[in-house]
């Protein structure tokens, strides 16, 4: 499965499994609850939240310019995280999969369940 949103104001995927999960938002918020993908999430937003719940891919890529990334991921995952203004909470661990998050303004806090 191929899960794709360009443009949304507002994106809320719930209990789904794909192997990719790819959006672009100019402004808006996006939830992924309960999302499984096999291979990638890739998530871009100018300005707006990304959050994570009971959510996890093997090569995860969030860029916000305005915006805070929250949440929690499933498994073990090296987190890189990059910001300008803002704070980061993020768990120091070794793995093989990654998560690479960045954003110019907001908070980054990711939790490993």
């Amino acid at each position: 499965k191929f899960v794709r949103c360009i443009i949304c104001s507002y994106l809320k995927i719930v209990n789904t499994k794909c192997k990719n999960l790819f959006s672009k938002s100019d402004t808006g918020n996006i939830l992924l609850e309960n999302v499984i993908a096999s291979e990638k999430f890739k998530i871009e937003t100018d300005t707006g939240n990304v959050k994570f719940k009971d959510s996890d891919a093997s090569d995860i890529f969030v860029k916000t310019d305005t915006g805070n990334d929250t949440g929690n991921l499933l498994t073990d995952k090296v987190i890189f995280a990059e910001f300008v203004t803002g704070n980061i909470d993020v768990p120091k661990v070794m793995a093989d999969e990654k998560c690479e998050i960045i954003t110019e303004t907001g908070d980054i806090k990711i939790t490993i369940k």
